[in-house]
């Protein structure tokens, strides 16, 4: 029982050898791993013998193994310098005697002359070194080969060790030279699977340059003839590529629903290859691509389907290669299929830097019929550019390392459930040493979806098509509209450069209303569809390709620009209307005035009634009015400077800026996610858009306790007892009247107040252009003017129409411009008094239809004759206050779609939110300031209004 156990305990002890170093003995003694002994190396499990290969030898006849390490000392060798000395076995045995012997011709004495060590081919000869035999071989990778074999069919493989690394910089590789003879040979002829490995890293080595006959051998020789042995280094054997459109995996590859964010993931495997060819390992992909640091979420990130991203980086060099060890890699993607079913398929390459039998380089950055795919590649070149590849501590002359690694994912054409094979991008750099250090290199890494866009295209063409047909509709009918409005014989000269002018305006004004919404739908279609889908399906194109996106930048910009022309064009339509402020304001001397037609006035006698009407009427009421009028029209609902703050606290405090990114979800911490012009966009717009709608909304609900500006406005011309008359268009205008019912204005505040206390009251005077009825109290009306009428307007108004402040005063005089104004007036007043009268009303004061206040259709009256021959305007109820269309307030959504226009292209352009906000808030200033300035000068001209005045 005794021996059993002793036995039990050797035995496991010798099996816990395994567990020892290469430089260990297992000491049963003490029954643990022990280093051997000075100048010994381990021979088996429990003995270390004298390093004969170094010079040692046993001094004496004790056993050595566990504590006589003195015993292994150097001996003298008086052996000739061809021959050994066998004292000593290679086990520690004494010889009979000391024996001087010569080693056989393919050996050699090693260091020592203890040893005779053979040459690694039985063929070589050593003479100095190991050379094989002069006639018939070759020697190639420390093996003699056939000189017969240094051809294959029509390959000739003499320069195939020669590697291009510069245009007119070709270097003799020492490692390729040592290895590419023997890895054709013995692949070709003797079908050595590590051969032919072997032979396959020296062509990705030679980056697959197909005019080099060691990368062309796998097209044209090896597959055909050692198919079994031979790695599939390219898809196909003829060089007709790899169709990356045949091969399709079920969307159910993406595996894992367990992730919080419900995104699903693709599985690569990656496979390991030493410079010799051994398989290392074969292992899940995970950073084995990703150069640049990067945390472990980014690794997950790049295997997540419908997710872009790109890691890019400067590295440096030397410190990067200090600890690297140079492999070869190919990859594989794992779907599991519905049933379960596991199917590996192969990944393939596409080598940028990949030449053709011509020298051309057919592949480029996206995949093509006429790309040529690999199956291995190196990541980094540290050995072929050595002069000794043997030699670890030499440093290369060149690095050449892959400076950008893409993983491009391709969806299926024909289903959203299917997705193609994965293909890799890579495009390799070359670092020359510049005598010191090998410097900085640019990585980048990127996970590319590239849908084909083709279906997509088709789809949008047609919604684009039938977008603009019902733009040229619409375009058509407003063409007619403004024809309805401005019959041929109301415009005396040019009516067709006028009709050209307007359908070039009004073409413009729809196509870039209209598509505007036609981009924000398309791009909400995106943002909802890629940002909220549980199972991704609606892929983002691909930002590499300027294509893609071009006529989305062509279509948007298109719009920026038409859009600003047409903002300008408003801003100066609305700069150059007719005006005229009619003062109502009656005196002792105005009333019997009232009471004759102006027509029976001599000339003199109107100027001597102007002159004293000028001195009993305060001008400052005009003045005042004249003021509010130029400030209201730049006053708008949406408040520029609230939208500004919200907008930047939504975009940038709450970081919605950051759901810009190319991401199947709406997380925001992906920092090597880029961002997508197309989601930017219509974030961008829909809060701008929503913070816009939200103030007008929000104004409107305060309208019932606090008006809105403009009719705050009509109330101050009512107690100025100030009227203005408007025309916008050529037969085309507005009428406030503000008549004081109580015929004068001018008195102190307490008159005021019992003016404004009478009224809430109902007891005082109606304020409305018709004193009873229904309307008694209605102060706004859109005109229609005859053509007779705007020409004796135009008459009356000749006299002063050149009135430029000092310069023409002192030509005309104050005086006649006084004389020339007080006419205007009083020509005015004469066709509103016409208005007023009971059994004429009916015939002027009109109320339009629904849909022609909708359509802004003119009434039907103008083309009559009737209409034509009158003097007196068409006067059209106007609750709704729609003479502010020559303000911005009656162009709010106009004017809320081209700052975001405008805003939207300072964020792409700049691409900087912060930024945007406040190039958005200058210009917004600037066409207030454009438009107040442009206003004041319009309002000197027409009313002779002295410009100083207006403030």
């Amino acid at each position: 029982m005794l021996i059993y156990i002793v036995v039990i305990q050797v035995v496991q002890g010798l099996q816990s050898y395994t567990e020892c170093a290469s430089d260990q003995y297992y000491n049963t003694a003490i029954g643990e791993c022990t280093q051997c002994p000075q100048n010994t190396v381990r021979y088996n499990i429990s003995l270390c013998v004298c390093d004969n290969t170094q010079g040692y030898q046993r001094s004496g006849d004790n056993i050595i193994g566990f504590q006589y390490d003195q015993l292994c000392l150097k001996q003298a060798n008086n052996c000739t310098l061809s021959q050994v000395n066998l004292k000593y076995s290679f086990l520690g045995d004494t010889l009979s005697q000391n024996t001087c012997t010569s080693c056989a011709a393919n050996a050699y004495a090693n260091a020592y002359r203890e040893q005779c060590i053979p040459c690694p081919d039985k063929l070589m000869v050593y003479t100095g070194s190991c050379e094989c035999p002069q006639s018939g071989y070759i020697k190639s990778y420390d093996r003699c080969v056939l000189s017969t074999q240094k051809t294959i069919g029509n390959l000739i493989f003499d320069s195939s060790y020669i590697v291009e690394y510069e245009t007119d910089q070709r270097i003799a590789s020492s490692y390729i030279l040592n290895r590419y003879q023997y890895a054709i040979s013995m692949c070709y002829y003797y079908s050595s699977i590590n051969a032919c490995q072997l032979l396959a890293n020296l062509c990705a080595l030679q980056l697959f340059d197909l005019t080099k006959p060691i990368c062309s051998v796998f097209l044209e020789e090896l597959k055909s003839k050692i198919s079994t042995s031979a790695p599939a280094l390219f898809p196909s054997v003829n060089i007709e590529t790899i169709n990356i459109y045949q091969t399709v995996l079920p969307q159910t590859m993406k595996l894992d629903d367990s992730d919080s964010k419900n995104r699903r993931y693709l599985n690569y495997s990656i496979q390991k290859y030493d410079l010799e060819g051994n398989m290392i390992s074969d292992t899940t992909l995970r950073s084995e691509f990703i150069f640049c640091p990067h945390s472990p979420g980014d690794e997950i990130n790049s295997r997540a389907f419908g997710l872009n991203m790109k890691i890019s980086c400067s590295l440096d060099l030397d410190a990067f290669l200090q600890n690297y060890e140079m492999y070869l890699y190919e990859l594989q993607v794992t779907a599991v299929r519905d049933d379960n079913t596991i199917n590996p398929q192969n990944v393939y390459f596409l080598v940028n830097n990949l030449k053709d039998k011509d020298g051309n380089k057919p592949n480029s950055d996206s995949a093509s019929q006429s790309s040529i795919f690999v199956k291995r590649i190196f990541l980094v070149d540290t050995i072929t550019s050595k002069k000794d590849y043997t030699n670890p501590a030499e440093t290369p002359e060149y690095i050449r390392y892959a400076s950008k690694i893409k993983i491009v994912i391709l969806p299926s054409q024909d289903s959203y459930e299917q997705i193609y094979v994965p293909y890799v991008y890579v495009e390799y750099s070359i670092v020359r040493n510049s005598g010191e250090s090998f410097g900085y290199a640019d990585f980048e890494f990127a996970v590319q979806i590239s849908p084909n866009p083709t279906n997509y295209w088709i789809t949008i063409i047609i919604l684009f098509a039938i977008y603009n047909v019902i733009i040229l509709l619409v375009w058509l009918f407003r063409i007619y509209v403004w024809t309805k409005a401005n019959p041929s014989n109301s415009i005396r000269e040019n009516y067709m450069w006028q009709l050209l002018k307007n359908m070039i305006q009004l073409l413009i004004d729809s196509w870039t209303d209209w598509m505007f919404y036609f981009l924000f739908f398309m791009t909400a279609y995106w943002f909802v569809f890629f940002k909220f889908q549980n199972t991704p399906f609606l892929l983002m194109l691909d930002q590499n390709d300027s294509s893609n996106y071009l006529p989305f930048y062509g279509l948007f910009y298109t719009i920026f620009a038409l859009r600003l022309i047409q903002t300008l064009v408003i801003i100066y339509a609305q700069s150059s209307i007719n005006i005229y402020f009619i003062d109502w304001e009656t005196t002792e001397i105005h009333r019997p005035i009232e009471k004759r037609r102006q027509e029976e006035l001599e000339e003199n006698e109107v100027l001597v009634t102007a002159n004293k009407i000028k001195s009993k009427v305060s001008v400052w009421r005009t003045l005042l009015v004249a003021n509010e009028f130029n400030e209201l029209s730049t006053v708008r609902t949406v408040s520029v400077e609230w939208t500004l703050i919200i907008l930047g606290f939504v975009l940038i405090g709450l970081g919605f800026q950051k759901r810009f990114i190319e991401s199947p979800d709406l997380i925001e911490t992906q920092p090597y996610v880029p961002e997508n012009p197309i989601l930017k966009y219509f974030l961008v717009q829909f809060v701008y858009l929503m913070i816009g709608l939200g103030q007008l909304i929000l104004r409107k609900i305060l309208n019932i306790w606090q008006p809105y500006p403009y009719e705050n406005f009509v109330d101050l011309c009512t107690i100025a007892n100030v009227s203005i008359f408007i025309l916008d268009d050529n037969l085309h205008g507005y009428y406030i009247h503000g008549e004081n019912p109580l015929g004068f204005s001018e008195g102190g505040i307490p008159h005021l107040q019992e003016c404004l206390r009478n009224e809430s009251k109902n007891k005082g005077k109606n304020r409305g252009l018709v004193k009873d009825g229904y309307d008694s109290q209605l102060c706004t009306y859109e005109l229609f003017v005859p053509p007779e009428f705007k020409h004796q307007f135009e008459m009356n108004y000749q006299g002063i129409r050149n009135y430029k402040e000092k310069r023409e005063m002192k030509q005309l005089g104050i005086e006649n411009v006084e004389l020339q104004k007080f006419k205007i007036e009083q020509f005015l007043k004469s066709k509103i008094n016409e208005v007023k009268k009971v059994d004429k009303r009916a015939n002027f004061i009109r109320t339009k239809e629904t849909a022609q206040r909708y359509f802004d259709y003119p009434p039907d009256e103008l083309a009559y004759d009737d209409f034509n021959k009158s003097q007196v305007p068409y006067f059209y109820k106007d609750p709704d206050f729609q003479y502010r269309r020559v303000f911005f307030s009656g162009y709010e959504m106009y004017f809320l779609v081209t700052d975001i226009i405008i805003f939207t292209f300072f964020v792409l352009v700049t691409q900087n939110v912060a930024l945007s906000i406040l190039l958005q808030y200058f210009c917004t200033k600037f066409f207030e300031w454009l438009k107040q300035e442009w206003q004041k000068t319009n309002i000197s001209e027409k009313t002779k209004i002295d410009k100083r005045f207006l403030i």
